[in-house]
């Protein structure tokens, strides 16, 4: 039998902007090997949710966990094991792919770029195309 693990959860979280605005008492639970997707008008909480997800804000109440990992408490160690792409892309339009990349495994102190540069060919990505060129999949 095999051993299901919950890699995110999300208890009781609540997050209240005033007048019944913001996410409350929202709890769901993602197993290994699930993929979820958050559909809702414009203010169901979707951003809200992921941005507690990341750490990114403090919940008023309940809590988030990733890999058994307060999202709050241990945002800096979620970040070295996951990636947000948030629906509004703010890169620096002055760079190259392999610029930014680099750029990045610089500052999330990365050992090898072996990994990145395997999936630009995999994904068969020129890595030397200006960043402002390029599609919003392609960023």
């Amino acid at each position: 039998m095999c051993e299901v693990i919950e890699v995110i959860e999300v208890n009781y979280l609540t997050k209240d902007y005033g007048g019944h605005k913001g996410i409350f008492d929202l709890s769901l639970s993602i197993k290994k090997g699930e993929v979820y997707g958050f559909i809702g008008p414009n203010g169901a909480g979707k951003s809200t949710t992921m941005r507690h997800m990341m750490g990114f804000s403090r919940a008023d109440n309940g809590n988030v966990t990733i890999k058994n990992l307060d999202s709050w408490k241990d945002k800096e160690k979620i970040k070295e094991f996951t990636g947000y792409l948030a629906g509004e892309i703010a890169l620096p339009n002055d760079m190259t792919g392999l610029q930014y990349l680099k750029l990045i495994s610089k500052m999330r102190k990365m050992q090898s770029f072996d990994y990145a540069e395997e999936l630009l060919k995999y994904f068969k990505i020129n890595p030397n195309a200006g960043i402002k060129k390029m599609s919003k999949g392609m960023k």
